[in-house]
């Protein structure tokens, strides 16, 4: 009998770690944010960060100038500590679109 995958499951694997690494990569290299204030705003941890820097994690694809332009733009609004409840949606709706250009 074949295992039932929902979408979000193969989102936290795939498509999760990609958005975290270029958010990461975003805060730390365009806003030179610490690794510590970075991996406090992504809930991740310091190692983390330093994984998605340097490449181990989230490299399952690449992103386009577009996608990355959201993620710019979540950033952005994660620096500015507006609600979590429009940063959640925010990257669902990114993670949506990810997740069809995957399949």
């Amino acid at each position: 009998m074949p295992k039932l995958k929902l979408p979000c499951e193969e989102a936290i694997w795939k498509i999760l770690p990609v958005i975290r690494k270029e958010i990461a990569k975003i805060l730390v290299r365009e806003y030179s944010l610490s690794h510590k204030k970075t991996a406090k705003l992504l809930g991740v941890s310091e190692a983390a960060i330093s994984q998605y820097l340097r490449e181990k994690r989230g490299k399952c694809f690449l992103v386009s100038e577009e996608e990355r332009d959201k993620m710019r733009k979540i950033a952005r609004t994660l620096l500015r500590s507006e609600d979590s409840e429009k940063i959640k949606l925010k990257i669902c709706v990114l993670c949506n679109t990810l997740m069809k250009r995957v399949k």
